[in-house]
């Protein structure tokens, strides 16, 4: 759900929106904090005309709240700050994203019409399965540095094969990319620890592609590519390691790895699991 308004955030910057986003900021405010600092109405409407008093044009705020149907139908002091963000809306002074699934959206309306009155409804589809191995395709590397592992073409294409046919409760990509995360930690548990200095190289390798992008999201491309000549550097280190030790640098979690998490999530044998195969024109 983040990623749709990340991905607003990035187009309001390259100027590619419609007129009326230009020169908006998208601000996420972090219920959690907000709601644990509190302390009265006022106190809540002072901390967002501070909010918005410092951007330099009036109503230039979009505000970003992560599940606000939750805070709608919740305790009294998130009820205060719902309160607020609604008269907020309802004179203009600030817009506001929020996110939800389609049950908790129809829940929370049902309880407070306001929402419904408030917001434009925009529906987003779950991904289809050629969409989700692209998803997969993009993310596999981080966790392939993470587990210290890596994926085959198989194992992606059944972890979304085996996720549509028998994890029915839940959407791609997110549920194809639990599965391989929960597969690769798996290998790597099998495969057994790494000597310390692996892992501490490990370790700073993963930070520093962190770090990069981190760096290439908020378009500071002079620090990215820093941090990408130094994800090379830490590469060719841990590759060096590896070589010390007399270890295979990277484990594949293949199409096997992957079934066995679909039957130890939903009980199914094996067996059926690995009778179940991708039509013939994708293998």
């Amino acid at each position: 759900k983040q990623a749709i308004v990340r991905r607003l955030a990035q187009r309001i910057a390259e100027g590619t929106v419609p007129d009326g986003f230009d020169g908006k900021s998208i601000i996420s405010l972090d219920l959690q904090m907000i709601v644990s600092g509190v302390h009265s109405r006022r106190h809540f409407e002072e901390s967002l005309e501070n909010i918005t008093g410092s951007l330099q044009m009036p109503g230039a705020a979009i505000f970003f709240v992560e599940d606000l149907h939750a805070l709608a139908v919740s305790k009294p002091v998130c009820l205060l700050v719902a309160n607020v963000l609604k008269a907020a809306m309802l004179s203009q002074a600030v817009q506001c994203i929020s996110t939800a699934t389609q049950p908790d959206y129809q829940n929370a309306i049902a309880k407070e019409r306001w929402l419904e009155q408030l917001f434009q409804t925009v529906e987003v589809a779950p991904l289809d399965e050629e969409q989700t191995m692209a998803v997969l395709q993009g993310a596999k590397g981080y966790y392939e540095q993470f587990h210290g592992v890596t994926y085959t073409e198989e194992a992606l294409r059944y972890a979304i094969f085996h996720s549509s046919n028998y994890i029915l409760r839940r959407n791609l990509p997110e549920k194809a990319i639990d599965l391989i995360d929960e597969a690769g930690a798996q290998v790597k548990i099998r495969r057994g620890s790494w000597p310390r200095e692996i892992n501490e190289a490990q370790a700073r390798l993963r930070l520093a592609a962190d770090r990069h992008q981190a760096a290439l999201s908020a378009h500071e491309f002079e620090t990215a590519r820093y941090y990408a000549d130094e994800e090379k550097k830490l590469q060719e280190e841990l590759q060096q390691l590896f070589q010390q030790h007399g270890l295979a640098e990277i484990e594949a979690v293949t199409r096997d790895d992957i079934e066995e998490i679909v039957s130890q999530w939903t009980g199914i044998p094996l067996a059926s699991i690995r009778a179940s195969r991708l039509p013939s024109k994708e293998n």
